[in-house]
């Protein structure tokens, strides 16, 4: 009887865990939108990342493809050991893309500035 209020309890923590990878994923969605970036996981053959993937931003783990480039999965398709060992590496990730966010900003603003200026002297 114990193996199976272990296994339901180990399924309901899954459910946990994953709810909260998709809130996550959905207040990154919020906050950082356009930033795609990776980050070392340590030791783990593979790297944490914010990540374009079939249209949709996404908390993803990628490894180098076979065919060169990254091959990139999102968090909530990897086996639930990645999804446990992504957690720590959270932070660092936020950290990125906060500092990626900082200094885009002022690169979208001179960007404006210098497409109006192109437009007035077209006009």
């Amino acid at each position: 009887m114990n193996e199976l209020k272990d296994r339901d309890e180990l399924s309901s923590a899954c459910d946990g865990l994953n709810s909260l990878w998709k809130e996550l994923e959905t207040e990154f969605a919020r906050i950082y939108m356009w930033f795609p970036t990776q980050i070392k996981m340590g030791d783990v053959p593979a790297s944490l990342g914010w990540h374009k993937v079939k249209g949709e931003w996404r908390i993803c783990l990628g490894k180098h493809g076979e065919i060169g480039g990254w091959d990139w999965r999102p968090i909530l398709e990897c086996p639930l050991e990645m999804r446990v060992q992504a957690v720590v590496h959270i932070s660092a990730l936020r950290k990125e893309l906060d500092r990626l966010r900082r200094e885009f900003l002022p690169l979208v603003r001179e960007a404006i500035r210098s497409l109006r200026g192109i437009l007035e002297d077209l006009q």
